[in-house]
């Protein structure tokens, strides 16, 4: 990929919403690319005790939907100002087969805010594994919590040797372009501590686009059956805590990682590792499926 040409910044008027709409202005100056605002959040809606019930929460959920999209408008036009881009807003659902998901389809790069539980302006449903899993595009998350100045002087690529790391790293190649300094750490059971390494391979692969990288290997001790049995995501937790101790540890300002997983008719099942980074992610964060 040589560069993001359209790039969908997805927000519903949280308090990060001029977070997001911030990183993506920045990237999309950068790359020279068109910046499209989707507006997404679908009013409350459900089946109550009484009619009149009914039709409270569903007022409600319009007012909620009015003063949210506000929010998002105000924030547009500061950032338009700011960046000198024309934002664009579109009003998008998230619904199954709703045009969310169509629309980050035909874009390059989707940014968006890490769902914060604790932000009453950060309503349900969180769409964020939604987009992951099924949009095919990378998504590039802005935490709820610090200030990201910028994004790709320092990169942490977490590396498998799978098709969803393989995916994350060339989709992250154009936000690595100008990095000062790239690792790419590989995670390996001590039972097979001896076997065969791809990460010479990636290594060559950043090479071939001019990207000079860092290896690691990080040996986990393998959890006995008792410890599986009792805690089945040990080994999963242990993965996340080392990736995120990492960026601290480096003032990483990028993650890139695979994310891992599967959608069902009505729901969507995430891997631990991209389940912990997605909840406790502490730095901009790209994620690939």
């Amino acid at each position: 990929m040589n560069g993001y040409r359209r790039i969908l910044a997805i927000v519903n008027g949280s308090a990060r919403t001029a977070a997001v709409l911030r990183m993506a202005g920045d990237l999309a100056r950068h790359h020279d690319a068109a910046l499209t605002v989707g507006f997404c959040l679908d009013p409350l809606t459900g089946v109550y005790v009484t009619p009149e019930i009914s039709a409270s929460v569903v007022q409600m959920g319009v007012q909620q939907r009015e003063d949210a999209r506000a929010r998002v408008v105000e924030a547009a036009q500061a950032e338009a100002g700011r960046s000198g881009l024309e934002l664009p807003i579109i009003d998008i659902d998230a619904g199954v087969g709703g045009s969310a998901l169509m629309q980050a389809r035909v874009a390059d790069l989707v940014v968006m805010g890490q769902r914060d539980d604790d932000d009453p302006t950060d309503p349900a449903p969180d769409i964020g594994p939604r987009i992951i899993m099924g949009a095919g595009v990378p998504v590039l998350f802005v935490p709820y919590a610090g200030e990201f100045a910028c994004c790709g002087k320092r990169v942490l690529i977490a590396w498998a040797g799978t098709r969803e790391s393989t995916r994350a790293l060339h989709d992250a190649l154009p936000m690595m372009r100008e990095a000062e300094w790239i690792e790419v750490m590989q995670f390996i059971d001590a039972a097979d501590a001896d076997g065969p390494d791809s990460l010479d391979e990636a290594i060559a692969l950043l090479a071939g686009h001019g990207l000079k990288a860092m290896k690691s290997r990080q040996v986990l001790r393998t959890p006995s059956i008792g410890e599986r049995i009792l805690s089945p995501g040990t080994a999963d937790a242990s993965v996340a805590e080392i990736l995120l101790s990492r960026v601290a540890d480096e003032r990483v300002d990028l993650l890139v990682m695979g994310a891992y997983g599967h959608a069902r008719a009505l729901e969507t099942i995430l891997g631990g590792v991209t389940r912990t980074v997605l909840n406790s992610m502490t730095v901009t964060t790209m994620m690939s499926h």
